[in-house]
């Protein structure tokens, strides 16, 4: 396994720009095993306050030119927060003079980001969707304690090609097997 520096942001559960700013900057000097009262020191209140600390912080560590890795799930979140934010997080790498790479999970097209900003757009990787086959093996992971896996595997067969020309949504799908789960 890959020991690379990341901080992994759930964008629902760290709902401003401040949570986000101190989450990142906790969790990269838990990596470091900064003292705790160091880490508690960090507060920022705004993206400049984010960008002096991030580089205050990054020199403390021993490798101090290290890949940072910041990963934002439910990026879209990031819409309805502070106008710099999104902007100033995909040029992170170039205001603090820093290797650090953001990566944006979402599951909208980053054409609905631009709203009527100038910013340059970050490389994209788009994933084709999950055919019945591979979404049946991914259900089939989540098979509940005290039922036959063979047995769950079939239901999921069958929800998913009961459903599948009306919706492809991994989530809907589990959360449909989920809820109906009692008639196993």
């Amino acid at each position: 396994m890959l020991q690379l520096k990341h901080v992994i942001i759930n964008c629902i559960e760290y709902c401003s720009a401040k949570l986000i700013f101190e989450t990142i900057l906790e969790c990269l000097g838990c990596e470091q095993d900064l003292p705790l009262e160091s880490l508690h020191s960090k507060k920022c209140d705004n993206f400049n306050d984010f960008l002096r600390c991030l580089k205050n912080l990054t020199e403390e560590f021993e490798g101090h030119n290290e890949p940072i890795y910041l990963v934002f799930d439910k990026a879209e979140r990031l819409r309805n927060m502070e106008n710099n934010l999104l902007p100033g997080l995909i040029r992170l790498a170039e205001l603090t003079k820093l290797n650090v790479c953001v990566i944006l999970v979402t599951e909208i097209n980053f054409e609905r980001f631009l709203s009527g900003t100038s910013f340059v757009a970050p490389t994209a990787v788009r994933f084709s969707e999950y055919n019945q086959k591979e979404l049946v093996r991914i259900m089939s992971l989540d098979c509940p304690p005290g039922i036959d896996e063979k047995v769950y595997t079939s239901y999921c067969q069958l929800v998913i090609s009961v459903f599948y020309l009306a919706c492809r949504d991994l989530h809907e799908l589990q959360h449909l097997v989920c809820t109906s789960n009692n008639c196993l």
